[in-house]
């Protein structure tokens, strides 16, 4: 399977100017993160900075910023303000309670080991330059341009070896979850002229969940994360558990 940084070093000229604008973004939103920490003394082990999907306009899954953050929740307070003040709007998910960590430390051990292994880091870009936090960023005009890059061919291609890439997902998501059916959606099956590098993954789970808090924490965090740090992409889950679930809806996958 061909990983999507040499996808893309295929199309080098054209998608260089495209990363550049999205290195020096992310390097802003850095230098904003690692100034608000320093001037508030908020530990940098008091969080984890979720995997960014470097290949889009934006880096979290419904923000600007994905973090979860460990520390008290004074100092939860302090940075979510002071980003939303700085032009970030962050998603934040407080995982300081012994409880739920003690959950997830016996019934999802690689989960809690993932977020071991990254607190306190902060993956940082050295772009050559001190970002100032005005500089021009136009998402939906990146957006645009990168549609424009591949070829019909070059699509079809891709939007196989993103096939591939999300039954990888399902396969990890039945280890923990049992999965009725699912289906591939989104652009990635469904418009294939917007679909690009991109684009999400979109999946649709029917889910028969145990234990509905573990399978959040299995499916939108863990797998989510460990697949966008692995294979630079997003993939966006919409997972319904058959409790609730309409029982004519049509999943082709089982």
């Amino acid at each position: 399977m061909l990983g999507m940084e040499s996808e893309l070093n295929l199309y080098s000229e054209r998608w260089k100017t495209i990363k550049d604008k999205l290195d020096q973004e992310y390097a802003r939103r850095i230098e904003i993160l690692i100034s608000i920490l320093d001037s508030y003394q908020i530990p940098k082990d008091s969080l984890v900075v979720v995997p960014p999907v470097l290949t889009r306009t934006d880096f979290g899954y419904t923000s600007d910023f994905d973090l979860v953050f460990l520390g008290d929740y004074y100092k939860y307070c302090i940075l979510y303000k002071e980003l939303r003040n700085r032009g970030i709007r962050p998603f934040i998910i407080n995982l300081n309670n012994v409880d739920r960590l003690d959950k997830i430390l016996l019934y999802l051990p690689e989960f809690y080991l993932f977020l071991k292994r990254r607190i306190g880091y902060i993956p940082s870009i050295n772009v050559g330059m001190s970002i100032n936090e005005n500089h021009l960023f136009n998402p939906q005009e990146l957006e645009e341009e990168t549609r424009k890059i591949l070829t019909y061919e070059e699509k079809l291609r891709l939007r196989e070896e993103r096939i591939e890439i999300g039954k990888a997902f399902i396969k990890e998501v039945k280890l923990r979850v049992p999965v009725i059916g699912y289906e591939f959606s989104g652009s990635t099956m469904n418009n294939i002229e917007k679909f690009s590098f991109t684009s999400d993954l979109d999946i649709n789970l029917l889910i028969n969940p145990q234990d509905e808090e573990l399978a959040l924490y299995w499916i939108h965090m863990f797998l989510k994360w460990k697949f966008a740090e692995k294979f630079g992409i997003k993939i966006d889950v919409l997972d319904r558990s058959i409790k609730y679930s309409n029982l004519n809806s049509v999943y082709l996958n089982t």
